[in-house]
């Protein structure tokens, strides 16, 4: 059985149990996929389908869901977004409480030299402090195309852009980031 977009729309605004049984079939199956080819776990997966179910319907009652396309889409982007979030903020919160661990992680890894380590992970460093330095458009732009695996196609989508409009702002946020990228390193 398959439901239109306004059905979808009345099912999830009316808390209907079989509009989210459908939807847990035809769309959470691949958010819980996304998520776990994204580091995360089953659960994870799960737990964002109900975030992005919850914000869906918040977005409906705030009559801020524009109807352009499939409702399933729109709820996967929603997921795939939230999913973004909370790896952010995990990696905050391993950041400071993994601090040491990573440096004893770093003179066991053997894989390379320590001195190619040191360049690495400073690189890495200056990259974030350089990244930090754009504007929010182009932070986000580049957080969803490379930390979130993110098309320009679906970042369109989420960004209420055109995807040409897209490649060209990711073209200049590019060219931004290794313009800033080059004088930091050089200071």
């Amino acid at each position: 059985m398959t439901y239109s977009n306004t059905e979808i729309v009345n099912g999830i605004l009316k808390d209907d149990r079989a509009i989210f049984t459908w939807l847990y079939q035809n769309v959470g199956n691949s958010i819980i996929g996304h998520v776990i080819k994204k580091g995360g776990s089953e659960e994870d997966g799960q737990e964002m389908f109900r975030i992005a179910i919850l914000k869906t319907k918040q977005k409906l009652k705030d009559k801020a869901y524009e109807d352009k396309g499939k409702i399933e889409a729109y709820i996967f982007q929603i997921a795939k977004y939230s999913w973004l979030e909370e790896l952010r903020s995990r990696k905050k919160i391993s950041d400071k409480e993994t601090s040491m661990t990573d440096k004893e992680y770093w003179i066991a890894d053997n894989s390379k030299s320590v001195e190619e380590k040191i360049v690495q992970n400073e690189e890495v460093s200056l990259l974030d402090r350089c990244l930090k330095m754009l504007d929010e458009k182009c932070k986000e732009l580049i957080q969803l195309h490379y930390y979130a695996s993110m098309s320009f196609v679906d970042i369109a989508t989420e960004m209420n852009e055109k995807p040409a409009t897209i490649r060209k702002r990711h073209f200049d946020c590019r060219k931004r980031l290794k313009n800033l990228f080059d004088n930091v390193s050089k200071a």
